[in-house]
């Protein structure tokens, strides 16, 4: 998850939530907890997750600039789902490994997800 310094972009801002600040604009959570690692959810599940704890779904440029990076989880393993919906066909949203260091791929969503 991913939220800004200002409010416009994610319902909190960093400082509101306390994240720690990886970007000069936007900072990140990928940890539920001190050894828990935010697990593995469908596009829908992931994007109300990041609402309900006041961000947002992180963009592909923010991931590949190292955003979700130092955190303790083995991001070289965990894909994470992506605001930027517009480089998908529709109902298909993009998802990369959150160390930045694959580029995207377009995944379908079923009509829940």
């Amino acid at each position: 998850c991913c939220a800004d310094n200002y409010v416009p972009r994610s319902p909190k801002s960093c400082a509101e939530l306390g994240w720690r600040q990886k970007l000069s604009e936007t900072c990140s959570l990928v940890k539920s907890g001190p050894r828990t690692c935010l697990p593995k959810r469908s596009f829908g599940d992931a994007k109300a997750i990041c609402a309900s704890l006041g961000g947002r779904l992180c963009s592909v440029d923010e991931i590949r600039q190292g955003v979700l990076k130092g955190q303790g989880c083995q991001l070289k393993r965990i894909r994470a789902w992506t605001i930027d919906a517009q480089l998908c066909p529709v109902k298909a949203v993009p998802a990369m490994y959150a160390n930045g260091t694959v580029e995207p791929k377009c995944e379908y969503q079923s009509a829940d997800g």
